[in-house]
């Protein structure tokens, strides 16, 4: 996994607001140097659970595989040629999108971030 870019970011995907005092960030990156991998990473103040669910509303439409707890929770969406993972606990969102196929390039980021503590 190669990083290309990185970059703050004011808003979640489909411009959800991040709580007052919480940050995110996007990372570009390429698995293999081949497929793109989007993720981005957000540290929020407060519970990620009301910010995560507001993102799984607005992903409803697409028919997609979600599950949702009140402290943690997995959302999978699969449409067309896009793959986009969502997963958040505590205070932390995490959502990564690759092609679809390579579900390996998400397999290898989540590895990545298994290596961080917090």
């Amino acid at each position: 996994m190669n990083v290309i870019e990185v970059m703050p970011l004011r808003y979640m995907p489909g411009n959800v607001s991040l709580p007052k005092g919480g940050y995110a960030v996007g990372i570009y990156m390429s698995y293999r140097n081949v497929t793109p991998v989007i993720a981005i990473i957000a540290f929020l103040n407060s519970s990620a659970s009301s910010v995560a669910n507001t993102i799984i509303n607005q992903y409803r439409n697409y028919s997609i595989m979600y599950k949702t707890f009140r402290d943690s929770g997995y959302m999978e969406l699969r449409t067309g040629n896009l793959v986009l993972q969502m997963w958040y606990r505590g205070k932390w969102i995490v959502e990564v999108a690759t092609q679809a196929g390579y579900d390996e390039a998400i397999l290898e980021f989540k590895s990545m971030m298994s290596q961080f503590k917090g």
